[in-house]
């Protein structure tokens, strides 16, 4: 006999659709899985077998480290955001679909994006600190500072510009080329100052969904 042929008549009665049951015939709900999860979590930690109103308590207090299942979830998804997934396909994969979820996942690629542009930042800021820039003239540069200029990194910088240093009517075309670079610094600045602001607001939604998690589990 299966557990559907033993139970079914039950699940049918109850209307609750549901096939498992706990040994004394009661239907197994969230509620009786997660108590005995902080039970199972607690004494495993405590190395001795704890009561579930102990259990409740050293959780709360914060005397022992909690760990929900459900968190795996989230560690997945955010490992697949790292690994360049969109956040479209890593809601497709775990099947989310709610616009809070999707703000958590675009929270995520948005700290990884101001990751990127600090870095993008600081290499530029190093290139101009290496720029070997006659105090002069412009037309004491040497043949590194011109190697810099016309390298793979800044093959842009337009030729009139380089033949115009090497004719000794370079002095304002530097002078503009390092403005352009300092306007670029400030234009990455700014987005990095847009992104952290974002980040902001979507850490607040957090924490405030966290706190209404938080409350809820409590109540009950």
């Amino acid at each position: 006999m299966t557990l559907v042929d033993k139970h079914g008549k039950k699940v049918k009665e109850l209307k609750h659709g549901l096939v498992f049951m706990q040994p004394n015939g009661h239907t197994i709900n969230a509620d009786f899985s997660y108590i005995r999860w902080k039970r199972i979590m607690a004494s495993y930690q405590e190395g001795r077998v704890v009561s579930v109103l102990e259990a409740k308590q050293l959780i709360k207090d914060g005397k022992v480290a909690y760990f929900r299942p459900h968190y795996s979830r989230h560690i997945a998804a955010s490992l697949m955001l790292e690994a360049g997934c969109t956040v479209d396909e890593v809601k497709e994969v775990l099947g989310h679909k709610s616009e809070v979820t999707d703000a958590i996942y675009r929270h995520q690629t948005a700290v990884s994006s101001t990751r990127l542009a600090t870095k993008m930042g600081n290499a530029l800021e190093n290139r101009q600190r290496q720029a070997h820039v006659a105090t002069t003239d412009a037309t004491e540069l040497t043949e590194d500072d011109m190697d810099w200029m016309t390298g793979s990194e800044y093959g842009n910088i337009d030729l009139q510009t380089i033949s115009d240093i090497k004719n000794g009517n370079g002095t304002m075309a530097l002078a503009k080329m390092l403005a352009d670079m300092k306007e670029q610094l400030r234009e990455q600045a700014e987005q990095n100052k847009r992104l952290q602001e974002r980040n902001d607001q979507l850490q607040q939604q957090i924490m405030m969904l966290t706190t209404q998690l938080a409350q809820r589990l409590t109540q009950q």
